[in-house]
């Protein structure tokens, strides 16, 4: 068998680990989190969104107020993504919708508010400035003084009655033959205000009742009222002095019972 010379004889086999022969050893060794972002992902709050939205959809409030909860539960969205966004320890982001969505409920819902305070505090007033014109208006009446209670009355009610007929319906107001003689002519606590959309002018329907002595029941009349000149008036009794129109309705309908009979 032939002897093996120096140069060929067979080298030891070579350790997949030795570095010396692999290629990869020689490049620089890179860090297990390299390629990684060093900051940590920073999620927007979802109740914060819910802010923003309901804080735009605020603006309905001013439509109905009954959709005053929209801005109620942007507020609510608005305080809970601020608490969460602070303790989350920077992880969620959002505070900027949070407030701008917290400061449009907050604006839309304040201007109804106050718009209803306003209101309320509006009709409260002429509620009691047309109770007193009701109390004027009956002592004048029970008084005998019908000229001053006609004065009582706004410009449309003189226009279309006249003198000598309000005298001749509340004369007879006065004493009935039945019910005894006329104690007190009290407004009712309900009004419905309205502003008329011709005039601009402030209306109020309501009713008055007419106290007799002899009749424990009062007699309840629909009544309107008008703010002429910055004061309230009565506009007109409707069923004590029907217009010409009502009157001819009046007369049509008697007549038609009276064919039925």
């Amino acid at each position: 068998m032939p002897e093996l010379t120096p140069t060929q004889t067979q080298a030891p086999p070579t350790r997949r680990d030795d570095p010396g022969d692999d290629p990869l050893a020689h490049l620089h060794k890179m860090s297990t989190t390299a390629g990684l972002g060093t900051t940590e992902y920073v999620a927007i709050n979802t109740p914060a969104i819910f802010a923003l939205i309901f804080g735009l959809a605020s603006v309905l409030a001013v439509v109905d107020n009954i959709l005053l909860i929209v801005p109620a539960v942007g507020i609510v969205c608005a305080i809970l993504a601020l608490k969460q966004i602070a303790g989350s320890n920077g992880t969620q982001t959002g505070r900027g919708l949070a407030i701008i969505g917290m400061l449009l409920s907050l604006g839309f819902g304040g201007y109804v508010l106050v718009n209803q305070l306003t209101e309320a505090s509006r009709t409260r007033a002429d509620r009691e400035e047309i109770a007193k014109l009701v109390d004027g208006f009956s002592g004048d009446v029970i008084g005998g003084n019908l000229s001053a209670a006609y004065a009582k009355f706004s410009p449309r009610f003189t226009a279309r009655v006249s003198p000598a007929d309000f005298e001749r319906v509340f004369s007879a107001r006065r004493e009935y033959s039945f019910a005894g003689k006329l104690q007190s002519i009290n407004s009712a606590s309900l009004f419905h205000f309205q502003t008329d959309p011709a005039s601009g002018a402030r209306v109020a329907a309501s009713r008055i009742s007419f106290n007799y002595a002899n009749v424990p029941q009062p007699d309840v009349q629909d009544a309107l009222f008008r703010k002429v000149d910055g004061q309230w008036r009565i506009e007109d009794l409707p069923d004590l002095f029907p217009t010409q129109q009502q009157q001819q309705q009046q007369q049509q309908q008697q007549q038609q019972a009276a064919q039925q009979q």
